[in-house]
């Protein structure tokens, strides 16, 4: 029923531990699909379907023992529908869920004008889905009546209403019965009507006769009266408790909110500090520093040493006169080998840093990728959560409106 807490079943057999691996709900018909998802053993609820935040749990002893089954709270009118559950390698089934809500019926009695009759109202409200009514005699034989009329709140919850005329000749009792075959529901109220031709032998009798009859008739009308304060006393209650659920549920809409608020901020600074490491990592320079100096046959030999270059540079020598030199000498390779080895070991540090710095440049891509990606995912459930949180306050405004008019007719009874 709306608004009540329900398990959706769903076991492994034989029995198997399923606490620390994957396991999903899905509605197909929705987007996002997901309603509750585990991976690895804990709780995975970015990608929960909004309307669902809050109420889906999994108990992790019943995880234990194969069972998969789900607890859904607060249940509403859209929860209907068909349910996957699914662990990957180990199987899947499907759970329908059917969603209803009933009311009780109340009959209303009222003097027919265009027949000598009485005739008896029956209504019923906040039914789903939409329900049949029929009335009884006091034998349970179906009876005659005119047709049913029905309404369709904003709510989606449906209102029916039926007339019975009952002719004054006998007195006997009347059912009217509010069924809906699809979620085995039915409800019931009885009125019972007076024998109207109680007749007695003189007119003093005959008097105290009506007098009779109008004290069964103002009782009637008295317990009429209660069973309509009654009514609306109840009426008063649900609407109470229907506030409250509406109040509850936008108390964890906001809180979802502001934690889904702080998890984007979050998202948008790791973005932010990765962007900037990797621009820093396009394109990176030092200055040059002349480190040896080796005398040989013909001449001095020079060593010089730049670090931190990304991409790769060039090395020029230039005398006073900006004229490019290229050592060729040949001599000397005895003193000049130290050099050498040095220069060979230094460019392989330099190719294996920067094969380091490729890899850090690739590895940042990909985080900004993933987290590009959560941010926009993020972005659609902040609307999607900002348009049902605007949706709870609109119906609880039009809740509130309802039974500030209904306490008005409570007081009126009263």
């Amino acid at each position: 029923m709306i608004g009540d807490d329900i398990i959706l079943p769903c076991h492994l057999e034989p029995r198997a531990d399923v606490s620390a691996v994957t396991s999903e709900w899905a509605r197909f018909d929705l987007n996002p699909r997901f309603v509750h998802v585990r991976r690895d053993g804990a709780e995975l609820l970015v990608y929960q379907n909004p309307s669902y935040v809050g109420r889906t749990s999994l108990s992790t002893d019943k995880l234990k023992l194969g069972d998969i089954s789900l607890t859904l709270s607060e249940v509403k009118r859209s929860d209907k529908g068909k349910y996957r559950c699914h662990i990957p390698t180990l199987g899947t089934s499907v759970v329908e869920l059917v969603v209803g809500a009933v009311s009780s019926p109340v009959i209303r009695a009222d003097i027919g004008k265009a027949t000598r009759g009485l005739v008896l109202q029956c209504e019923s409200e906040g039914w789903y889905p939409e329900p049949e009514v029929l009335w009884l005699d006091g034998e349970g034989n179906l009876l005659s009546a005119g047709p049913t009329e029905t309404v369709r709140g904003h709510d989606g919850l449906y209102t029916v209403s039926s007339r019975l005329t009952v002719e004054e000749r006998h007195s006997s009792s009347f059912t009217c019965r509010v069924q809906q075959r699809n979620i085995n529901q039915t409800r019931e109220a009885h009125i019972y009507v007076p024998d109207n031709n109680a007749h007695h032998g003189n007119d003093t009798q005959e008097g105290t006769g009506e007098e009779e009859q109008l004290v069964k008739g103002s009782k009637t009308m008295k317990d009429l009266d209660a069973e309509k304060l009654q009514e609306k006393e109840e009426v008063k209650n649900d609407m109470l408790h229907v506030i409250t659920i509406l109040e509850h549920r936008k108390k964890e809409l906001e809180v979802s909110r502001e934690t889904l608020v702080s998890k984007l901020k979050e998202v948008e600074e790791e973005l932010r500090k990765n962007e900037k490491k990797l621009y820093k990592q396009k394109g990176a320079v030092s200055s040059p520093v002349i480190t040896g100096i080796y005398r040989s046959t013909k001449g001095v030999v020079l060593q010089c040493e730049s670090e931190g270059w990304y991409p790769e540079p060039e090395v020029l020598w230039l005398d006073d006169n900006n004229a490019h030199h290229v050592d060729d000498t040949q001599e000397g390779a005895g003193e000049e080998e130290p050099l050498v080895k040095e220069s060979k070991n230094m460019k392989d540090l330099d190719a294996e840093k920067l094969q380091e710095k490729e890899e850090e440049k690739n590895d940042m891509l990909h985080v900004i990728t993933i987290l590009e990606h959560q941010k926009k995912e993020l972005e659609v459930s902040r609307e999607m959560l900002v348009s049902k949180l605007k949706e709870v306050e609109e119906k609880l405004g039009r809740n509130e409106k309802k039974l500030y008019k209904e306490n008005e007719v409570y007081m009126r009874l009263q």
